[in-house]
């Protein structure tokens, strides 16, 4: 949510945003990219006209500023619904997913890109060395982001991933997570299974060879699968590592 504030703030938007508390380095790069932030929720920080608000998944029903939202008809979507419409729609978007290890290799992908010239947009969950911001959205046709399957938000139980439009998957393991969710390993894959359904005809899946789960659910895909790890059969074989 903070990148996204600071990605509408620098095209020009006027961006503000909410949280229970805002904690370093977070909020320190949200305010300095030029964003207006509130300590807790309050009806009064939606003040004024308003085009638009962007609820995130930690917002319940009885969030008071859902409740003026509502109140007042203020057009609102989630934040994945809202990446989709406004950012990746179009765009050539390489979505980082699985149950661990997103952040580095969202990084890493990036980084790899930009040292091929390519230098594509990006939406990264935190902060990295190399790069001058959380997210970079201009009208490049390359994208990199994370893709979380976490719930859309309270009235949107989809995964966000689900929104990204994605060219490009990259599943880098697989292992059962939000069970409070996602009560039943099965439910959990099923979330992965639909993303790589997303995949267009041209589209690549590129995998952990060394996943068990990964490994299943490529078996599914109708598109060109790509494994890479340590395993024998990799498609692209890690060796020489001491």
């Amino acid at each position: 949510m903070g990148a996204l504030a600071v990605a509408l703030a620098k095209r020009g938007d006027q961006a503000t945003g909410s949280d229970r508390a805002v904690f370093p380095p977070m909020g320190d790069i949200v305010r300095a990219g030029g964003v207006r932030v509130f300590e807790g929720f309050d009806r009064k920080h939606l003040k004024g006209h308003i085009d638009h608000v962007v609820i995130g998944s930690v917002c319940t029903r009885a969030n008071p500023e859902v409740e003026e939202t509502l109140k007042r008809q203020i057009p609102f979507s989630s934040f994945a619904e809202f990446m989709g419409k406004e950012f990746l729609i179009r765009k050539k978007n390489i979505i980082i997913a699985g149950t661990n290890g997103k952040s580095t290799t969202t990084a890493l992908t990036i980084f790899a890109l930009q040292q091929l010239g390519k230098n594509p947009d990006y939406f990264l969950g935190g902060a990295s060395k190399n790069l001058p911001s959380l997210a970079r959205l201009t009208r490049n046709k390359w994208c990199v982001l994370e893709g979380d399957e976490y719930l859309s938000g309270f009235c949107n139980r989809n995964p966000k991933f689900l929104y990204y439009h994605p060219r490009v998957v990259v599943l880098t393991s697989l292992q059962h997570d939000h069970p409070e969710v996602y009560p039943t390993l099965e439910t959990y894959l099923s979330l992965f299974r639909d993303l790589i359904q997303l995949l267009p005809p041209d589209g690549v899946l590129i995998y952990a060879a060394d996943d068990e789960l990964c490994a299943k659910l490529a078996a599914g895909a109708k598109c060109q699968t790509i494994s890479v790890g340590m395993h024998r059969k990799a498609d692209r074989r890690v060796t020489g590592i001491r």
